[in-house]
């Protein structure tokens, strides 16, 4: 099957939208969609896409207040220890749009990603007139009016700034959104950002030619910094790209810097995170993520508190890692097949272990879980974060070695139970592709031990 197939679920059969039960909190909801996907095989990427339920709900709340959350679902299947199979459903992804007293919308996103729950939040300035109609459907509008609800104001009635800074800026910090909100020009902002005690002229002039991420990169520095640094930093800093969800929470580890630090990253010596006077919206996002280390209290830039931080969690991860996968092996009996899924790995894995490779070039399998961890360590990758694939025979994984250096690593899957294995990934160092000539020879030794090389894969390009 090349394209996903719709298909009517019972309630689909029913009239929508159509009123159900109420919440927990005794809010009327309305359901508007509600449609099933069964999986389906993408021709060209090759991932076999789960099976998925849909559904939008309108939720009414007090005061003309409402929100609006997508649901998703997915299920998930496998085979339980004693042999037999389970099914069962989970959720895969919730994103609720919720109107606030003062006519914002906020978006709160839950999603599972990699074995991992993800969260967000944000303010979406609805810039479009057919925001709703997106959300809802075609009758979005009508439907909120006919429930005697509140539409949404627009970002640039609630925010005469909003389109100063521009509409790239529309997902900015709490802060940032909270000083905008009703603020008529540039001086009021800035009073409102960084407080009356701290307001001059020379920082309204210097807020005034930066976009919102640096900003929101000085409004952290505020607590630790005095206003003439902060003025400066505004000055000779831009941020990469003007995009600013995430920076703000970067204060918790700034708290912790002397004072020489604090002048270093406010006044650009030595202090900047690439070329130029430029500081990389991802290492603010990565800084914004990272958990607070008290041991990192004198840094030299913002690369070096970066790179001491990043440091500091990858050592705490792996401690973690070998303690969880210490005393891991491999247990295939969870699986429909153990025996002859077993027999295809070992065949797999001995082919590929033995395959000869031109300049030295060889390829490794992994003994024990530990083995991932110490591959992820080298590489700088999340290779031992597959330990759980690996050892339940989800995944072959690999290793590409030449001489004594680890250039790269694989992982092969079974799209599905007794066919051929396939490449699902192929890195080297720090998720970069492998030079053209190893990789085209470790897909040559994978050819010869039976394994489909997809055209396109994670690394192929």
């Amino acid at each position: 099957m090349s394209v996903a197939t719709l298909e009517r679920t019972p309630t689909e059969n029913l009239t929508l939208p159509r009123e159900i039960a109420p919440n927990k909190h005794g809010h009327p909801r309305i359901l508007l969609r509600d449609t099933s996907v069964k999986s389906w095989l993408d021709p060209q990427s090759g991932f076999l896409t789960p099976a998925s339920h849909y559904r939008t709900i309108l939720v009414i709340r007090p005061e003309g207040r409402w929100s609006i959350v997508h649901l998703q679902s997915i299920r998930k299947q496998g085979v339980s220890k004693n042999g037999k199979p389970w099914t069962r459903w989970m959720t895969g992804s919730i994103e609720t749009f919720r109107l606030c007293r003062d006519g914002r919308v906020q978006r709160l996103t839950m999603s599972r990603r990699a074995g991992a729950r993800w969260t967000g939040s944000h303010w979406v300035p609805i810039p479009k007139p057919d925001w709703l109609a997106t959300q809802l459907g075609p009758d979005g509008s009508d439907l909120i009016r006919r429930h005697g609800l509140t539409e949404p104001r627009r970002a640039d009635d609630l925010m005469p700034l909003f389109s100063y800074f521009g509409s790239l800026d529309a997902h900015s910090s709490a802060h940032i959104q909270r000083a905008m909100v009703g603020a008529p020009d540039l001086p009021t902002f800035t009073r409102n950002l960084f407080g009356v005690l701290r307001y001059r002229s020379d920082l309204v002039r210097a807020v005034a030619q930066s976009d919102l991420s640096t900003i929101t990169v000085a409004h952290a520095l505020r607590l630790v910094a005095p206003v003439d640094w902060i003025v400066q930093f505004l000055n000779s800093t831009r941020v990469e790209n003007p995009w600013a969800s995430n920076v703000g929470r970067i204060e918790k580890h700034l708290r912790n810097l002397d004072e020489r630090s604090i002048r270093r990253l406010c006044l650009g010596q030595r202090a900047q995170m690439c070329d130029g006077a430029k500081v990389t919206l991802n290492g603010l996002g990565d800084l914004a993520r990272f958990p607070v280390d008290p041991t990192v209290t004198r840094v030299e830039s913002w690369a070096d508190l970066h790179d001491r931080l990043a440091r500091a969690q990858r050592d705490q991860l792996r401690r973690q890692q070998i303690e969880r996968l210490g005393g891991m092996t491999r247990d295939l009996t969870v699986q429909q097949k153990p025996d002859v899924l077993r027999e295809s790995i070992s065949h797999v894995e001995s082919s590929l272990v033995s395959a000869k490779l031109p300049d030295g070039y060889r390829i490794t399998v992994p003994r024990t879980a530990l083995d991932l961890v110490e591959w992820g360590d080298r590489l700088h990758n999340c290779i031992g974060g597959y330990a759980h694939a690996w050892n339940t025979g989800r995944s072959i994984l690999g290793s590409v070695h030449h001489g004594g250096d680890l250039i790269g690593a694989f992982e092969l899957v079974q799209p599905d139970s007794g066919n051929a294995w396939k490449v699902e990934q192929m890195l080297g160092k720090r998720n970069r592709g492998l030079e053209p000539e190893v990789r085209s020879a470790v897909e040559q030794a994978m050819t010869q031990a039976g394994v489909d090389v997809p055209q396109t894969y994670w690394g192929s390009r």
